[in-house]
């Protein structure tokens, strides 16, 4: 039962024929909340990522560590939207 307090009904207590206020139920599977956003944050961090540690390699053989490592990361930046684009964007 909700304890009141000065004739309010506490945060977040259901009343008799209301759900509570407060859900963390989504749109996902399972009631769960959906992570398509996360999944399209991760893709784009893995492209940075990536790109970075081949700049490295790069970087490393031609004795230009920090300016092949932006290269890098600005080439995997542009790799990991297009993957974004492939996974989420492009027609089928």
């Amino acid at each position: 039962p909700a304890h009141p307090l000065l004739g309010f009904r506490s945060v977040g207590q259901p009343t008799a024929n209301r759900k509570p206020e407060f859900s963390i139920t989504g749109s996902g599977t399972n009631g769960g909340a959906d992570a398509s956003g996360l999944g399209a944050g991760m893709v784009v961090i893995a492209g940075i990522l990536l790109g970075a540690g081949i700049g490295v390699a790069v970087g490393l053989l031609i004795d230009r560590l920090a300016p092949a490592i932006m290269i890098g990361s600005s080439i995997g930046l542009v790799l990991g939207f297009y993957l974004l684009y492939l996974k989420y964007f492009k027609p089928r």
